[in-house]
C-alpha cells in the first residue's frame, strides 16, 4: 500500500503558524527535496530552540499526521536566516 506524503496545506494553519513562530517546519511533506545540493545558501542567523516551547508542536505533529500518510513525523529546524523555503 503507497500513500502520498501528506502536504503543509493538509495541516491546520494554527499549527502551520506555531511551527513557523518557532522557526521549525515538518520535514515529511518536503522530504525529497531536504538535500538541495544544487543551490546552496549561506545566509545564515542564530538561534536557540528551546525544548520547553517545542515540545507540543513534537507531540501534535504525530496526532495530525497519521503514519499512513508519514512514516515519520519529523520537525526540521530552521534557520532564521534561510526561513523554511530553504529545504524546498
Amino acid at each position: 500500500m503507497t500513500t502520498a506524503l501528506g502536504t503543509l496545506e493538509e495541516l491546520p494553519l494554527d499549527y502551520r503558524s506555531d511551527v513557523q513562530r518557532e522557526h521549525l517546519a515538518p520535514l515529511w511533506p518536503m522530504l525529497r527535496n531536504v538535500l538541495p545540493h544544487d543551490a546552496p545558501n549561506p545566509v545564515t542567523k542564530p538561534c536557540l530552540w528551546a525544548y520547553e516551547p517545542i515540545r507540543p508542536l513534537l507531540l501534535k505533529a504525530g496526532e495530525l499526521t497519521p503514519v499512513e500518510k508519514a512514516e515519520r513525523r519529523v520537525l526540521v529546524l530552521v534557520d532564521p536566516g534561510r526561513g523554511p523555503g530553504a529545504i524546498r
